[in-house]
């Protein structure tokens, strides 16, 4: 199935970052970059997305000047899919890298990590041999709450950077809704 991008968008133009995004007047429109999603960067220029950053749109021009035109908050951008990313409608996404680690892929928001479950021993009155068995049973806790706490950090820095809606997507693109 072809995926087909909406015809009315909403575009700006943005100064880019003369390093991810460049003018080339040999490449088709003017730019490798063009049809990669891109952010805005601490330096308030455009940059193709690196993996997790959040996405703003779609290059769609670079000009000799160092300016590229963007889509953003919009619905129907095509959008390439990252290096072994796998969508399904409905999913959230956020930058991610293509082949050969290059940047303005995309790939879908990871899931939440799968619950810890944490043994539920009344220690007031449990009758522990000696201290070093109440040792290991409070120590076998702790491990698994910090595993929790490493899983929930990892994903904290990212999770809420996820945009847009998958709408459809095929092997090599997910056609996205962003909001």
């Amino acid at each position: 199935m072809a995926l087909k991008e909406h015809p009315f968008v909403v575009t700006s133009s943005f100064t880019a970052d003369g390093d991810t995004i460049t003018y080339d007047k040999n490449a088709e429109n003017r730019s490798t970059a063009v049809g990669k999603a891109f952010t805005i960067n601490a330096d308030g220029t455009a940059a193709l997305v690196a993996d997790g950053d959040e996405i703003i749109g779609k290059v769609l021009a670079v000009d000799d000047d160092n300016v590229m035109t963007g889509a953003y908050i919009c619905g129907g951008l095509r959008l390439p899919l990252g290096r072994n990313a796998e969508v399904a409608r409905g999913d959230k996404l956020v930058g991610a890298l293509g082949a050969r680690n290059a940047k303005g892929f995309v790939k879908p928001v990871p899931a939440a990590p799968n619950a810890v479950s944490i043994t539920d021993t009344d220690y007031t009155t449990t009758n522990f041999a000696d201290l070093a068995a109440a040792s290991t049973a409070v120590d076998g806790v702790v491990d698994e709450l910090s595993d929790t706490a490493d899983a929930v950090n990892a994903l904290r820095t990212i999770v809420n950077k996820g945009r847009g809606l998958v709408v459809d997507f095929d092997d090599t693109d997910a056609l996205v809704a962003l909001i």
